[in-house]
């Protein structure tokens, strides 16, 4: 009895220990609860309320269940969260946090943890999520407030202007009452927006929820905007706007859990984060009222952040701020290399949430650019525009400077660069060659490759041999060489080196422009530097740069040429080229001009703007897909006024270069015929020394001498000498002859795919852009002329057909081709923007009335102050 008694214990945990195994053997890996809530559960979402659903990936369709299931890890800065739960408190802020976690974590410790963990999350047999982790040093970096370097004293700070707003020139047109038949017409179309918009909204939720964008082909994500949900916030007023109430407050619980202290990137784009993250959130907030709070907690959270990239020496800010402690707490310097758009079009937003917060930093932030943007207007090589490229660090450096050539190998492996590689390609190549990760966008333009980084510190070395063997291209402004022994202080200048400088309003600068007389309206005309500086600028652009293209039905458009001056050029004929092209950037320009005219009292800008308006119009219907392309050539008309369409001066810009193409195949020919008399010496030599004749040396085969002059004695080929004149040709044979000028351009009309009066299109895409309409709904509300609506309406019809897909709506590949093939993109401005000009376009009048609001670059609406007595 003594020893039962005494192995008793021992008895009743090896039966516990066999059911326990009995139940597991029986049970998944996972349990229903966490796959719900990590999103990987296919079976319960029917079960969840619809707001629980928007937080949770939708069920995966019947044909792909056989397919692969592919595993999101949970997003870096945005955890899948349900709706409602408690916001999750934010890691405490350090210099780098790296849990201790073990090799295989359960999902409640997957989803808790902030640690930096892989991408590669694999499903295993027993369904379990393996997770590499990396380095101990490499965990995920935390923003924390730092002290100032450059701090502004509080009696230094350039404070929001003071006193009443005035009393401005009334905007919108007096719209009278409407007609049923009308009123019926344009209620119809305006719910036709309104699905497309549900469409892409739903698809975002179901596929990308949390992430910057959702790929609409392939049903993947991207998030080139530091992974905190782009889409997310830049759709969060248009959900207001179009009355989608529940869905937006649902939008609200999931904004208020971005932790904005940290990034999937190293770097925050500021131009990009500032119009779409800061833009959307004071947007909606003003738009509900405040009825939010949590929206402009969010707006200050982020706007503190972005204030370290303002912490400059000259107060110009760093446009790519790298946010992590160890960078910010160093001193630097503004960009050397900085697009006009990217430090003139922050104005709105800071002075937006400095009214609304009293903050008077955020304007000073602000007000610093445009002092320093007027005070040299009129100084630049072309007085009164500043060029799109320009030089921000207010450091002048000797003129004779190179970047700093630096190898970390020894002087074995030290390989000299060829003398064809200047400064200027080497300062170029830095940005490809330290690229900080592959969704970053390429375009560099207004949405737009500003986003792509610049120059990065030297990567961690994961392989050093590899990395040795490689010269490190370091800036002339790196932070170790922080000092003014050879710097002289300047103010805005062009960048450092630099040929040519290139002038216009489109692409890389049509923000800073476009908000100068928004700026003017919601200070309430306190501050007349804007409108002076708007008006200084569309005197040049009157004169230089508004052109009539010549079209086959005679229209009265209008479009937005583009200089380049080149004042050290020893020809004096090309110090200066003009470029007549039309981009869709530059559509924003027809809505720019109405604005000026109304505020501004210019009546003869409305024409222009109705002008510049008609020619997106009909840029629009000149494609086969009824859509505009990126970017175009079109031929100018000799006069404003008066312009008759003339076949043969089209034909002849198709051709510009006629006499060189014609020259250069003479001369090719002349040295073929030197070449041929050559061979033929050396195989009579040949003959003569009783050699066999190798002619495989000149041919690759061993064919005689008597063939080889036969072969050259066949008809000759007709060859395509392009533009560049490149007549080169491997064949030694072979006579060419240059393409008459009619075949010329037949065949470049064809192969081209170019539309009657386009000499050229560099860029054939649509990118779900949205500045045409933007125009056609600010000409509509302007001045109440209907046949905007019906043009608007035709665009809307053929960009809906050309991208909406399965579950969104994509960018088009070629506006001129027939195959209708699409871009794995939806960018986040096709539902702040595109779609909410279109459905405004169709709204009643009073519904963001200009009178009222004014809208950011990313169609953000911010509340303009009454006037007295209003």
């Amino acid at each position: 009895m003594m020893r039962l008694r005494r192995y008793r214990l021992f008895l009743v945990v090896a039966v516990f220990a066999i059911v326990l195994v009995y139940h597991f053997s029986k049970a998944d890996a996972w349990d229903s609860s966490f796959e719900s809530l990590v999103g990987l559960g296919t079976h319960h979402s029917e079960k969840l309320t619809p707001a629980q659903q928007l937080a949770v990936p939708a069920p995966v369709p019947a044909q792909d269940q056989f397919e692969e299931q592919r595993v999101q890890p949970p997003h870096p800065a945005l955890p899948p969260l349900e709706f409602g739960s408690p916001a999750p408190s934010p890691p405490a802020p350090a210099e780098f946090i790296t849990p201790d976690v073990p090799q295989t974590v359960s999902g409640e410790e997957l989803l808790s943890e902030p640690a930096d963990i892989d991408d590669e999350l694999a499903l295993s047999s027993e369904s379990r999520v393996e997770v590499k982790l990396r380095p101990a040093e490499q965990g995920r970096a935390y923003w924390k407030q730092k002290a100032e370097h450059f701090p502004i004293s509080s009696q230094s700070l350039k404070l929001l202007p003071t006193g009443e707003a005035r009393t401005l020139p009334q905007i919108q047109y007096k719209f009278g009452d409407e007609r049923p038949a009308a009123k019926k017409d344009r209620l119809q179309k305006q719910t036709a927006v309104r699905e497309a918009f549900k469409h892409a909204w739903n698809g975002y939720k179901r596929y990308g929820l949390g992430h910057d964008e959702v790929k609409p082909i392939s049903k993947d994500v991207g998030d080139p905007f530091n992974g905190w949900g782009a889409t997310l916030v830049d759709s969060l007023d248009t959900l207001w706007i179009m009355e989608l109430y529940e869905e937006f407050a649902d939008a609200v619980k999931v904004v208020g859990k971005i932790d904005f202290k940290t990034s999937s990137r190293k770097d925050i784009p500021l131009f990009e984060t500032v119009i779409r993250y800061l833009g959307g959130l004071i947007g909606a907030y003003d738009l509900s009222s405040g009825k939010y709070p949590v929206l402009l907690d969010k707006a200050v959270e982020l706007a503190e952040i972005l204030m370290g990239t303002f912490d400059t020496k000259n107060r110009m800010p760093a446009v790519f701020y790298n946010w992590a402690p160890s960078y910010a707490s160093q001193p630097h310097r503004g960009s050397p290399h900085t697009v006009l758009a990217e430090i003139g079009s922050l104005s709105l937003e800071f002075t937006r949430l400095a009214q609304i917060t009293k903050e008077h930093k955020y304007y000073d932030a602000i007000a610093r650019i445009t002092d320093a943007l007027e005070e040299w207007q009129m100084k630049t090589t072309f007085p009164g525009l500043w060029p799109l490229r320009l030089d921000a660090s207010g450091c002048k450096k000797p003129e004779k400077s190179e970047p700093v050539l630096e190898f970390t190998a020894k002087d074995e492996n030290y390989s000299p660069l060829p003398e064809s590689v200047t400064s200027e390609v080497l300062v170029e190549g830095v940005e490809d060659m330290y690229s900080s990760g592959k969704d970053h966008p390429t375009r560099l333009d207004k949405r737009r490759q500003l986003s792509a980084s610049p120059p990065q510190e030297e990567p961690v070395q994961k392989d050093a041999e590899k990395i040795e063997k490689k010269p490190r291209v370091r800036s002339e402004w790196a932070e170790e060489d922080f000092d003014d022994v050879d710097c002289e202080p300047q103010g805005l200048s062009t960048e450092p080196n630099s040929k040519s400088h290139t002038y216009g309003i489109g692409s890389m600068a049509d923000s800073t422009y476009e908000y100068f007389p928004k700026e003017y309206a919601l200070l309430g005309g306190l501050n007349k530097q804007y409108k002076e500086m708007y008006l200084s600028a569309m005197e040049v652009v009157r004169e230089e740069l508004l052109y009539r293209p010549m079209t086959e039905q005679n229209h009265d458009i209008l479009f937005l040429a583009k200089t380049v001056l080149s004042p050290k050029n020893n020809d004096p004929k090309k110090r200066k080229e003009t470029f007549y092209e039309g981009t869709h950037l530059g559509c924003y320009a027809g809505g720019m001009f109405a604005l000026g005219s109304k505020l501004f009292g210019i009546p003869s800008d409305m024409a222009i703007a109705e002008r510049l308006t008609d020619g997106c119009v009909w840029a629009y219907g000149s494609t086969p897909a009824g859509v505009m392309p990126e970017e175009f050539e079109l031929v100018p008309c000799d006069s404003r006024t008066a312009c008759t369409w003339d076949e043969a001066k089209w034909h002849k810009a198709l051709d510009p270069r006629l006499e060189e193409r014609m020259q250069a195949v003479e001369e090719f020919n002349k040295q073929q015929q030197r070449s041929n008399k050559e061979i033929a010496t050396d195989l009579d030599e040949a003959d003569l020394e009783g050699r066999p004749v190798p002619y495989s040396v000149l041919t690759g085969s061993g064919v005689t001498k008597r063939d080889a002059l036969a072969d050259f004695a066949e008809t000759p080929t007709k060859t395509f000498i392009s533009d560049d004149n490149d007549a080169a040709g491997d064949s030694r044979m072979t006579k060419k002859i240059a393409l008459s000028h009619a075949d010329y351009v037949a065949a470049k009309i064809q192969e081209q795919r170019l539309p009657p009066g386009y000499t050229k299109i560099s860029a054939r895409d649509y990118r779900l852009r949205p500045e045409a309409i933007e125009s056609v709904w600010i000409l509509y509300r302007l001045t109440g002329d209907e046949t905007w609506q019906q043009k608007g309406w035709a665009m809307f019809d053929a960009v809906n057909k050309a991208t909406k897909t399965e579950v969104a709506n994509a960018g088009v590949k070629d506006v001129t081709s027939l195959l209708g093939e699409q871009q794995d993109t939806m960018e986040s401005f096709w539902l702040a923007e595109t779609l909410k000009y279109y459905y405004l376009l169709f709204s009643e009048p009073d519904l963001i009335s200009l009178d009222e609001w004014v809208l950011n670059t990313e169609a953000h609406p911010f509340r303009r102050p009454k006037a007295v007595g209003l």
